[in-house]
């Protein structure tokens, strides 16, 4: 994992699997970030994305428009103060 982390190695696919039991993790995204490919949006502040969002009283999460110049969900945007 540390490997992982500090961009030396990535880890095996099933390992990402594994990982995705224990905590939440878009295995998509992931796959993007180590082949250096956009990955698509992702929160600046919890790290959700489209495929993978956050649950709010109002349902799923979407992108904040309140912010413009940051990549931030809804759930984020007011604990962010934008």
């Amino acid at each position: 994992m540390r490997e992982a982390e500090t961009g030396r190695a990535a880890l095996p696919s099933g390992a990402v699997i594994w990982l995705n039991r224990i905590i939440q993790i878009d295995a998509h995204v992931y796959g993007c970030l180590v082949a250096e490919i956009p990955a698509g949006r992702i929160c600046e502040g919890c790290g959700c994305t489209w495929n993978d969002a956050c649950w709010t009283e109002q349902g799923p999460c979407t992108w904040s428009t309140l912010t413009p110049d940051f990549d931030v969900c809804t759930a984020c945007a007011g604990t962010l103060g934008q």
